[in-house]
């Protein structure tokens, strides 16, 4: 799940320092920007056979469920917010 990704390898670079960590949190990131992210319709897609499908074809059509988003992508998000905010006081 790459919103949970997102929050372990913040939390590695948090816990060490190590660049590295906050550079795959950015890897994540992009990859949920270019592959995930359904930008004409604002979703994460649910599931995904093969990354290159358009958002539209059959194979590709699952979307956010009543779990994933509000649980999963939100927690990331408050998550992030939190911890930057600690970083910059």
């Amino acid at each position: 799940m790459q919103s949970e990704a997102v929050i372990g390898f913040f939390n590695a670079f948090q816990l060490t320092g190590d660049p590295k960590y906050l550079a795959l949190t950015m890897n994540v990131v992009d990859y949920i920007r270019n592959y995930v992210s359904d930008h004409s319709n604002g979703k994460f897609r649910e599931w995904l056979s093969r990354g290159d499908l358009d958002a539209q074809d059959g194979d590709n059509e699952f979307r956010v469920n009543a779990w994933k988003g509000p649980y999963h992508n939100g927690r990331m998000c408050m998550e992030l917010i939190e911890r930057i905010a600690k970083m910059q006081v």
